[in-house]
């Protein structure tokens, strides 16, 4: 038996919307309007280290908050959607367990919001070029 199958289920239906696209891409537009609003704020160049940990605070801060909610609203609206279509039964009509099922959508879910902030390091990075971060902070 496959090791968590609703996974792979997950993904294949992820991969098929559109918003999947939009999220990553918004995220990452705007962590970069947020970070160059920050670089056009320095009047001085001595500043970048202070502006460059500031930025890393505040990109750090909202990805924090994005990871401790998006994860429990994702697996609700997911589980939410298969039960409002008819198929959570089904799921359970296989040889799968509830937690197979519930760490499957978790997981599956996840699985996109880690993407999203996979769009948002490299302004974590430039935070590192200007200073005041250190190479062990950032990753």
């Amino acid at each position: 038996m496959i090791l968590l199958p609703i996974v792979g289920r997950e993904l294949r239906r992820a991969t098929r919307r559109r918003r999947t696209y939009w999220i990553r891409s918004f995220a990452a537009a705007w962590a970069v309007a947020l970070g160059a609003w920050m670089l056009t704020a320095v009047e001085t160049w001595q500043a970048g280290a202070s502006i460059g940990r500031s930025l890393f605070d505040i990109l750090s801060a909202l990805a924090f908050v994005l990871c401790l909610l998006a994860g429990v609203f994702t697996t609700s609206i997911c589980l939410y959607e298969e039960k409002s279509t008819g198929t959570l039964g089904l799921l359970f009509l296989t040889d799968l367990k509830g937690h197979d099922v519930a760490l499957g959508k978790l997981v599956a879910v996840s699985l996109n919001t880690a993407q999203t902030l996979m769009g948002i390091f490299p302004v974590l990075a430039v935070s590192l070029v200007l200073g005041g971060v250190s190479v062990g902070a950032v990753w």
